[in-house]
Order: structure tokens, then C-alpha cells, then sequence
């Protein structure tokens, strides 16, 4: 008898778990608003890279604003190379750091750089986009490009 009350108890409560989990869960507001998702993506990034016959990479880093919030975007780039098949090394680019630094205000815009490889090889372009609300960072967007030489 022990057991039959088990499975009845197991087949109540995995019924209860389907039946709570068709149920949609709503935030209340003060004034009875119901609460909106924030939005998830504020930008739409993208970062092309394409390398010349004779080496020169070219990188063009755009980005079109999903918020009206997004005040600037932020982006910064780098490019490395592939040693010893598992590790990067950055590429001089010419620049601090050797990295390119753009900034872009309003709700879209695009930026281009290019640079001699020193070499043939596998490159790595990365290309990080700080979002900003007024002084407030939103979120931080990060997209990678390989490409071989």
C-alpha cells in the first residue's frame, strides 16, 4: 500500500510541475503597470575583415543603435597573430597599445583601419564595443574574426 501512495503523490506532484510551468509569470508596478523586459541587445555590431594580395588588413568595425538610449559606442580593436598553433601574439599596428580606439556618438556609424601583416599566418581580429548611455556603460559586445593568409 506504501508504495501505491508513493506513486500517486509522484504522478500529483509531477502534474502540479507541468501545470506551474505552463502558467506565464507577471511583475507588478506600483499602479498596477505590468513590468517590461529590458531590451537585451542595444547595438547591432559588426566587425568585416578582409586581407589584399600583398597583406594589407583591412578591418571595418560598424554598428547600427537598437535604443534610443545609446548615446556612443566605444570600439576598440586589435589584431593578432598565431604562434606555436595554440598562443596570439598582437600585431604591431602602430598605434598605443596597438590598438585602434574609435569613437562613434549618435545612433550608428562605422569606422575603417587597415595595416601591412608582417607576414603570411593566421590572424585573429577582435573588436570589443563599450555601449554607453550618457556616462553609463550598457553592455559590452565582442566579436572575433580569423582569417588566414
Amino acid at each position: 500500500m506504501k508504495k501505491q501512495g508513493k506513486k500517486w503523490w509522484a504522478l500529483l506532484l509531477a502534474c502540479w510541475m507541468v501545470v506551474s510551468a505552463a502558467v506565464p509569470a507577471y511583475a507588478a508596478q506600483s499602479g498596477g503597470e505590468t513590468v517590461q523586459p529590458m531590451l537585451v541587445e542595444y547595438v547591432n555590431g559588426r566587425s568585416t575583415v578582409a586581407v589584399s594580395g600583398s597583406l594589407v588588413l583591412s578591418v571595418t568595425n560598424r554598428y547600427t543603435a537598437l535604443d534610443d538610449a545609446v548615446t556612443r559606442v566605444v570600439i576598440t580593436t586589435y589584431v593578432e597573430k598565431r604562434k606555436a598553433l595554440v598562443t596570439w601574439e598582437r600585431v604591431d599596428i602602430g598605434q598605443e597599445n596597438n590598438k585602434w580606439i574609435d569613437v562613434i556618438y549618435g545612433d550608428g556609424g562605422s569606422k575603417s583601419h587597415s595595416v601591412q601583416l608582417p607576414a603570411s599566418g593566421t590572424y585573429r581580429v577582435t573588436a570589443t564595443f563599450d555601449i554607453y548611455a550618457g556616462s553609463s556603460l550598457l553592455d559590452t559586445v565582442t566579436k572575433t574574426n580569423k582569417v588566414t593568409c
